[in-house]
């Protein structure tokens, strides 16, 4: 009958919704594509210019430069006062609607020049009144620089818009950039300033270009503020959940650096470095992921986040215990060509901050998929401050014992704490069967990955030589377990591949 007809504009409204969740699906797969892309470029290069910086500058260099930067970060996050993931997470929600998400940009980035403005004031303050950090005033003062570049490139609209397409061709372009950079002027172990100078640089320019590229998303200036409460009670939810995070990450290092000096400091650095680029690889998922958590949440799509949730945790889970397996058992390996056998002594660090990733991935997890879409940020802070406070207290006991060793080992115990204190707070909802089954069948292929060590040091006695091929054979054995043992993500990816192929 007429009454069964569809009118062309039900239909065209129809045919644009269903256009529409196709192309969110489609840019969503793109988008963890271009990140991905994008960590991964974040891992390579670190790879070539760590191993010549470390070399070049040595391990008390090396620490002047990571303890400076262990004290601007505290200063960055003043800055930053949570304006990034309060901005993301607002600004995902009303991006459709222009005038709107123009008010918004202009009040979010108003008080991000405020807090600029201050943090700069305190470091000034400390400088003055700190006769030890004085000692490091010229490092300090050529890193913090990198502060400013920071509020005025306003790259969480770009996240906001899930540009990652400009993102990753920016990183890259800075990152070849600093690469020449470093190659041609860092050649002596006096050169840790130009070292630092080369370092803003990289981070810099990409902030520039945002100044200029954003314009097309919306042109920020400074304006009135209104209704600032609205933004500031959440904002500094997330400031304070940060600023406790920065304390158990970074007091690692300045209470090293205070405690035991920079030698210390410099073995650590090379830990955590290769400890943060393995990290980054499951972050930079993550961040993808929740700009489009947090519409799904506005627009009360449960039902379509719990699945996705299920996904990305089976895919997750997939790279994280593998990953920290492995390094487990390549640690030594990984600092002698990385670092070099200079800083080899940092091989048990690596390895506790090894069992420290699986710590770090779930309360990731906990924290970008669950908790921040939700606005749950109490939550996030209360479980941020008992770590901090952990940390903290177990550093001032076990950095003077077992120094960096104990620096490590508390970072691993506060990654915990984050996790267990979130994932009792959300109780998220999952398809069980289908995430376990995922997870026992990775466990299992993990196992592979102890056994290729095991028979590898027994045959291959060069440390690096054993763990080249321990990283290919076991990525082999790993894959093959898990086809093997039936795993739904890679016999999904293994049709993908052939269809390819084919």
């Amino acid at each position: 009958s007429g009454y069964d007809k569809i009118s062309p504009f039900q239909q065209c409204k129809k045919n644009i919704k269903k256009n529409k969740g196709e192309l969110m699906k489609k840019s969503l797969s793109l988008n963890a594509l271009l990140n991905t892309v994008k960590t991964v470029l974040g891992i390579i290069f670190p790879l070539i210019t760590f191993p010549y910086i470390s070399r070049v500058l040595g391990v008390e260099n090396v620490g002047k430069v990571n303890f400076s930067g262990s004290v601007v970060s505290y200063f960055t996050l003043i800055a930053a006062f949570g304006v990034s993931t309060y901005a993301v997470r607002e600004g995902a929600k009303i991006r459709d609607n222009k005038k709107k998400f123009i008010d918004f940009s202009n009040q979010v980035f108003t008080i991000n020049v405020l807090t600029t403005v201050l943090a700069y004031f305190l470091l000034g303050i400390l400088i003055i009144f700190s006769a030890k950090i004085r000692n490091y005033t010229g490092l300090i003062v050529i890193l913090s620089t990198a502060i400013v570049f920071v509020t005025i490139g306003a790259d969480w609209l770009n996240t906001i818009y899930e540009d990652f397409g400009y993102i990753t061709v920016r990183t890259l372009a800075f990152q070849i950039i600093s690469l020449v950079l470093m190659f041609a002027f860092v050649k002596e172990s006096d050169d840790y300033y130009k070292y630092a100078v080369i370092t803003v640089l990289s981070s810099a320019g990409g902030n520039l270009c945002n100044f200029f590229y954003c314009k097309k998303y919306a042109k920020l200036r400074v304006v009135k503020l209104k209704n600032i409460k609205k933004h500031i009670t959440p904002m500094f939810m997330f400031f304070m959940s940060n600023i406790t995070t920065i304390i158990f990450l970074n007091s690692d290092q300045t209470m090293l650096g205070m405690i035991c000096g920079d030698y210390s400091v410099g073995l650590y650095s090379v830990a955590v470095k290769i400890y943060t680029i393995v990290k980054n690889v499951f972050t930079a998922i993550l961040t993808v992921m929740m700009p489009r958590f947090s519409y799904m949440q506005s627009n009360e799509k449960s039902g379509s986040s719990e699945k996705l949730r299920t996904n990305v945790l089976n895919i997750f889970v997939l790279f994280v215990i593998p990953m920290a397996v492995g390094l487990f058992c390549v640690s030594d390996g990984v600092i002698a060509l990385i670092g070099g056998n200079e800083y080899i002594e940092a091989t048990a660090s690596l390895r506790i901050l090894s069992v420290s990733i699986l710590c770090a991935a779930a309360a990731s997890f906990m924290t970008y998929i669950v908790i921040i879409p939700e606005g749950r940020e109490k939550v996030m802070l209360t479980a941020s401050t008992a770590s901090a406070a952990i940390n903290v207290v177990l550093n001032i006991f076990l950095i003077p014992i077992i120094q960096q060793e104990g620096a490590a080992l508390t970072t691993a115990i506060a990654e915990f704490v984050v996790f267990a204190v979130e994932y009792k707070a959300a109780g998220i909802k999952l398809e069980k069967k289908s995430a376990w089954k995922n997870i026992i069948t990775v466990i299992v292929a993990s196992a592979m990955i102890v056994i290729c060590n095991i028979v590898v040091r027994f045959i291959v006695k060069n440390i690096v030589i054993a763990t080249i091929i321990i990283i290919i054979a076991a990525a082999i054995m790993y894959f093959a377990t898990l086809y093997a043992l039936k795993n739904e993500c890679v016999l999904i990816a293994w049709r993908r591949i052939k269809r390819m192929l084919c």
